[in-house]
């Protein structure tokens, strides 16, 4: 049964310390306090690859298939300092700006076309099959997926890093509270459940996301339509319906993907309090629903 929370710290905290409470559940909320777990799910292993460097080409976009690293200089990381190369979680996507340059030891030589948040570097080594291809921003691009040209792959990068950053690991029955805070922390969503109310979204049941589309923000996502499971873009945001694919009967789930597998749906990756692979034996058109960032007007 769902019952509202009132949280009330002292005045000294309340003053910079403010809590998202969605009493939401997509499963049975725990009894228990919610510790944060420090064993996160492994990503899934890249699809090995024919031929990995033949993907890569410039004015492309690139994701992360697992958390790898950028590295600067030199193809051989036992020989690089931590000043010397930047950790790269799965899911960041980046752009090549220059065309790969010879390849060395299963690495590609490139220039990024955009920075990747707390890494100074901007030209290095990618090591090829920890990479895949999605579209491109400008929305032209050799993936069939024909992704509307108004999506803001930026910014569904960043919803992907800050459900990476803010997800326990398993999942407690807080799926909507975990993916409310990450769409709140990106800008996406008004702050605190009263806002996200009087702006029109119920934060009840996960399931009820999809009134976002009918509220006063919904200028700032648009509705996705894949043909198929491949075709859903790193940020994506999936609400699965109640019932749906096993999911909550009360309250369904909500999930945001953050790496994406076009050549195996089946390892594309999601997270909101817990991770986990696209649930792929159930309808991509039927009980499921998706929205991704739309860009700035």
């Amino acid at each position: 049964m769902l019952r509202s929370m009132n949280l009330q710290f002292p005045d000294k905290l309340g003053k910079w310390l403010g809590l998202l409470v969605f009493v939401a559940a997509c499963q049975n909320p725990p009894s228990a306090p919610i510790r944060k777990g420090t064993k996160l799910e492994k990503p899934a292993a890249p699809v090995p690859s024919a031929n990995p460097f033949g993907q890569f080409s410039p004015d492309q976009v690139y994701s992360a298939r697992q958390k790898t690293f950028l590295k600067a200089r030199i193809a051989d990381s036992a020989k690089l300092g931590l000043s010397e190369k930047c950790e790269i979680f799965d899911g960041t996507q980046v752009v090549l700006k220059t065309p790969p340059g010879a390849s060395v030891d299963k690495h590609w030589s490139v220039e990024l076309q955009m920075k990747i948040p707390g890494c100074a570097l901007e030209r290095g080594y990618l090591f090829a099959e920890h990479w895949q291809q999605t579209a491109s921003p400008g929305g032209n691009t050799s993936d069939p997926c024909g992704f509307p040209v108004e999506l803001d792959y930026e910014r569904g990068k960043q919803l992907a890093q800050e459900i990476n950053r803010l997800n326990i690991g398993r999942f407690t029955g807080r799926c909507y509270e975990y993916a409310g805070m990450a769409l709140e922390n990106v800008g996406l969503m008004p702050k605190g459940p009263g806002a996200w109310k009087a702006a029109g979204v119920p934060v009840e049941s996960a399931a009820d996301f999809i009134q976002v589309e009918n509220s006063s923000v919904a200028d700032r996502f648009v509705r996705l339509r894949p043909q198929s499971w491949a075709c859903l873009p790193v940020g994506t945001i999936v609400v699965w319906n109640r019932s749906i694919c096993g999911f909550n009967a009360t309250h369904g789930h909500i999930e945001i993907v953050t790496s994406r597998n076009a050549a195996y749906p089946p390892e594309t990756r999601l997270c909101s309090d817990g991770c986990q692979t696209l649930q792929t034996k159930c309808s991509v058109s039927s009980g499921v629903s998706f929205f991704y960032p739309r860009k700035k007007q």
